[in-house]
């Protein structure tokens, strides 16, 4: 958003300016095919970024969401016992969909930092955690005043 809206406060001053000197328009031309392709660089390394995210939840979808396979034959049966063990799930041993399957949005990353690992928005504020952060608060307030 901050680059878009740099480019068009750019692109209104020098429109602004347009009036008064012929030059200035070329300038504007340039400056408008310069903003443009700003604009497109960002946006491909944006996608070039996120694609891989996209890509792997895609396979994820495909693997824990709509395979009718039985994975127990896949998998060997000493992991399939330290999973059990221990506690993990493994796909689609029971042939239950995982709950992430039926978001709008399936995405496992959520899905695992919940049920898993127990993390998620605003979770790391506890009580015990003050400790951290009155250790981290130097630093924090240092960063904050030099910028």
């Amino acid at each position: 958003g901050f680059l878009i809206y740099s480019q068009v406060k750019q692109n209104i001053f020098y429109s602004a300016a347009v009036y008064k000197h012929s030059t200035v328009l070329r300038q504007m031309r340039f400056h408008t095919v310069k903003s443009t392709l700003t604009f497109l660089t960002v946006l491909t390394g944006t996608f070039v970024i996120l694609l891989p995210f996209f890509l792997f939840q895609y396979y994820a979808f495909l693997q824990f969401c709509t395979r009718e396979m039985n994975h127990q034959e896949e998998i060997p049966h000493p992991l399939l016992e330290l999973a059990a063990s221990k506690g993990y799930r493994v796909a689609s041993t029971t042939g239950e969909v995982p709950s992430w399957c039926a978001e709008h949005y399936p995405i496992i990353y959520s899905y695992v930092q919940d049920v898993y690992w127990n993390v998620g928005f605003l979770r790391y504020f506890q009580l015990r955690q003050i400790p951290n952060c009155l250790l981290a608060l130097p630093v924090t307030l240092l960063c904050s005043w030099a910028g």
